[in-house]
């Protein structure tokens, strides 16, 4: 859902996460178009990635039935951690090694949470 819409000419479309309402361009900064915010077009591609990433932990997570305390708990990662990945207003990237500890408790491969796909990953 969140791939290619950094250069929609600022076409702000709704996505849903839990009960609150966001925009894209709430969502990725109001990043229209990356130049004007950015002055370089891989920030911007940059920024929707990491952005997709935590939609992803927050996806697989709810499909598993965890919360973010379940989730926390079971990577041994503070639940700081894991709000701040998920965060759909935060661009915060995580190492290699936390992707592979939140993978193997979701029981995904890490490729999953890694992918530049178009699938939608909200609520």
């Amino acid at each position: 859902m969140l791939n290619n819409i950094a250069h929609n000419n600022g076409n702000a479309k709704n996505i849903t996460r839990g009960a609150e309402n966001r925009t894209y361009s709430q969502v990725l900064f109001i990043c229209f178009p990356c130049k004007i915010i950015s002055g370089d077009k891989m920030d911007c591609i940059e920024r929707e990635r990491l952005l997709r990433l935590g939609l992803k932990v927050s996806y697989y997570r709810k499909i598993k039935g965890m919360s973010v305390d379940n989730l926390a708990d079971k990577t041994d990662l503070s639940v700081s951690t894991i709000q701040k990945l998920e965060s759909p207003t935060l661009a915060r990237g995580a190492s290699l090694s936390v992707l592979w500890r939140i993978s193997d408790v979701l029981d995904i491969h890490i490729s999953k949470l890694l992918s530049d796909d178009n699938a939608s990953y909200t609520e």
